[in-house]
């Protein structure tokens, strides 16, 4: 058996926590204080509740794991035993007693009822009381796993003597008067007579309860049948709702469908009156559109534009004067004309310019040699210079006379007016006079010719206008023509642009009808689409309902429709709740009548075993010599099976452990050593004995169901060596059941060698 999970509502100093288990070790981790112990001791109060005193302390556990806040504590653990579930819930409130008052449920998980009702779960489980639970399968912190001898020898007496711890061989012993050992047990909580009771007690609780539930299913039952009641009135009233309605929505589609038929008459008028539109404004087979229009009236624009552009150009060109040269201009451009031009004509008007500049510079050069060389003839003459040489003389005289000639020469070329002349031909005295003369007659030539340029381009573009004119003319005609429209002017294509534009609209508007109408058709034909005017004849036939739904009444009773809907669900999920009521009681619910007769049955069976019970006093003798004889042969088995954990814990060291009939612990450390008491032991190897002993005990002692196992700080003296040693023996021991161990430190986990089959639970602080 296993705990799959611990939840704690309140307990000690822990609330609101949980906790996942799994078979085999569980190793929960946590600082000093932060709630191990406190973890453990609830597993054994959900098991056996608070009765006994702290290890090491005088404080009650009731004291010190009631909740310090609000006085309650109370939990559950979910336990797998052989495959079956349960949950065991225990609870601890405040009561006028200062004990507090304990409850304790068993439920089933499978069927979800509670089982063993009224019994100690550990006793039912396990078999055997809290005390041998404690002193075996829950190492409490600072009780060192020390095993109390005396309770466990009256446990084994009890146990191998009775199958039953509760079976006390020492009261029997005293007396058999209680009947502990087979009818009543020691705490008068166990045997057949005690049974019995709690079969008395069951069936009277039962023939309470069958009464309770007899007078709760006749209240369900009225319940019910004025909820069928209602819920047929509540369908009549929603078949007459849903009735009005299938017929208005019938009439409503009929009412669309002759409206449909109207619109489909309206479609083929407006059809009939597009095509006798198209027939009147259709000419020659060309009917007029917007592109058409769109021509005639940029032919319009362009004409207008024509018109004045031809009326400009010939008021320009009658308002235009010509422009001619002056006799002079005309005198001096013939002057230009016969000289090349007007650069060989400047050209030629300075060459004769500088001709005469430089005639005037040679005569003066020359008439002055010659004043020269006269003088200097004269005064050689005068003076006899030259008298020995009259030949240089003479040539002096000869020199002189050559550069008066050529003096008289020059002087005779000055008086020439040949330049003079050519000036004249330029209206001019002088070469500045001529020159700018030269240039007014180019520029006034100049302006001439432009003028008569700009004259001749304007009757060019007075012609091109006309020309442009007249083919708008011809293109205007055309396609006025195209429509039989004539054209004289630009009124006559005003006129027929507007005949155009008024044939187009009534085309347009014949055309909007058509479409509004079809669209409207099409609309009407389509929202009906895949409905049968037949159908919904039909159906207008069938309803019940006769006389007229009128719109505003829709909603109302759309509203009703939804209430009696929603109304009629709410009924049905009462039956539904009432009937599943019924029949989960009814399948509890037990004959009252029968159960009195068994109840009569028990109670005699209780007289006849408290009259067993009576005869049983007299084994005495017997049942006392059958224990002592029991717990004799009991010794060697468990000091076999605790010396061989004490060998694979302390790795061979202690191979010999001796357990008495009394429970008294010794030890050898050889076969030649004499025995000595477990005090003689380190506090680690002592602990070490005493948990070979408890799981040795485990073994013995719990036949049926091997319990979860407890240890709380149980391993703190252990080495590392031994540490391991341990934890491999635990491993092997939880094979089929589950270890639980609480601890601050992480040698525990650490000495796990298969630490995938450890479950280490971190604890929240």
């Amino acid at each position: 058996m296993f705990i799959e999970k611990l939840s704690i509502e309140s307990f000690g100093s822990l609330s609101s926590v949980s906790y996942d288990l799994k078979p085999g070790i569980n190793i929960f981790h946590g600082k000093n204080e932060c709630g191990k112990s406190t973890l453990a001791a609830f597993i054994k109060f959900v098991f056996y509740g608070l009765c006994g005193k702290i290890p090491d302390q005088s404080m009650s556990e009731k004291s010190r794991y009631t909740n310090w806040d609000h006085g309650i504590s109370g939990g559950n653990l979910i336990i797998n035993d052989g495959g079956k579930r349960y949950r065991i819930e225990r609870r601890l409130t405040p009561a006028a007693k200062a004990s507090g008052k304990e409850t304790v449920k068993i439920i089933d998980l499978e069927s979800g009822a509670e089982v063993y009702n009224g019994k100690c779960p550990g006793e039912v489980f396990f078999g055997v009381s809290e005390e041998i639970f404690s002193q075996t399968a829950f190492s409490a912190q600072g009780s060192g796993s020390v095993v109390d001898a005396e309770k466990m020898n009256n446990a084994i007496d009890n146990i191998l003597f009775s199958g039953n711890e509760a079976v006390s061989v020492k009261s029997a012993l005293k007396k058999l008067d209680e009947a502990r050992v087979f009818l009543l047990h020691k705490n008068q909580k166990g045997g057949k007579i005690y049974n019995i009771d709690r079969t008395l007690e069951e069936l009277e609780e039962r023939i309470a309860k069958a009464e309770e539930n007899e007078s709760f299913l006749d209240a369900k039952n009225r319940s019910l049948n004025e909820s069928r009641r209602q819920n047929e009135e509540n369908k009549q009233l929603l078949r007459e709702t849903e009735d009005k309605l299938t017929h208005y929505e019938a009439a409503t589609v009929l009412s669309r469908f002759a409206d449909l038929d109207g619109k489909k008459t309206a479609f083929q008028s407006a059809l009939s009156h597009a095509g006798a539109m198209r027939t009147k404004h259709t000419h020659k087979g060309f009917m007029p559109g917007y592109d058409y229009l769109d021509s005639l009236k940029k032919l319009e624009s362009d004409l207008a534009i024509a018109e004045n552009e031809r009326r400009s150009f010939a008021q320009q060109k009658e308002a235009f004067a010509l422009t001619s040269l002056s006799p002079a201009q005309q005198k001096i451009f013939k002057a230009v004309e016969e000289a090349g031009g007007k650069e060989k004509a400047e050209k030629s008007l300075r060459a004769a310019g500088n001709k005469r500049k430089s005639k005037i510079r040679n005569t003066v050069f020359f008439t002055l040699l010659s004043v020269i060389t006269a003088v200097l003839s004269v005064a050689a003459g005068v003076m006899g210079i030259f008298s020995e040489s009259p030949a240089i003389l003479y040539g002096i005289y000869g020199v002189t006379a050559l550069f008066l000639l050529i003096t008289l020469v020059l002087a005779t070329s000055l008086a020439s007016r040949k330049h003079i002349e050519y000036y004249q031909k330029f209206s001019a005295s002088t070469l500045e006079d001529a020159l700018s003369n030269l240039e007014s007659a180019i520029l006034a030539e100049k302006a001439v010719r432009e003028e008569d340029e700009r004259y001749n381009d304007l009757c060019q573009r007075l012609t091109d206008a006309e020309k442009k004119k007249d083919a708008l003319v011809t293109t205007a005609k055309t396609l006025l023509g195209k429509w039989e429209l004539p054209y004289t002017d630009l009124t006559s294509l005003a006129v027929g642009i507007q005949a155009v534009t008024d044939g187009i609209d009534e085309l347009e508007a014949a055309a909007l009808r058509l479409r509004d109408a079809k669209l409207s058709f099409e609309s009407a034909e389509a929202a009906l689409k895949g409905f049968s005017r037949q159908e919904y004849e039909e159906i207008l036939r069938k309803t019940a309902y006769v006389g007229e739904v009128k719109a505003e009444e829709v909603d109302d009773l759309k509203r009703k429709k939804m209430f009696y809907s929603k109304k009629g669900i709410a009924i049905e999920e009462r039956i539904r709740t009432l009937e599943l009521e019924i029949a989960s009681r009814t399948a509890v619910t037990e004959n009252s009548d029968e159960l009195k007769e068994v109840l009569a049955e028990e109670e005699t069976r209780r007289e006849e075993y408290v009259d067993k019970y009576k005869a049983y006093v007299l084994a005495y003798e017997a049942i006392r010599q059958s224990g002592e004889r029991l717990r004799a042969r009991i010794a060697p088995t468990l000091s076999e099976s605790a010396s061989k954990l004490m060998q694979e814990s302390t790795l061979g060291k202690y191979a010999d452990i001796g357990v008495d009939n009394t429970m008294t612990l010794s030890f050898r450390t050889s076969d030649a050593a004499p025995s000595r008491q477990v005090g003689f032991m380190s506090a680690g190897t002592k602990a070490l004995t005493y948990i070979s002993l408890r799981l040795s005990l485990i073994r013995m002692l719990f036949k049926e169901t091997t319990p979860p196992t407890v240890f709380d700080e149980a391993f703190s003296w252990l080495d590392k060596d031994r540490m391991t040693a341990m934890m491999s023996i635990l491993k092997t021991y939880a094979a089929d059941t589950q270890v639980i161990v609480m601890t601050c430190c992480d040698r525990e986990y650490e000495a796990c060698t298969d630490k995938s089959a450890v479950n280490l639970i971190e604890i929240r602080s």
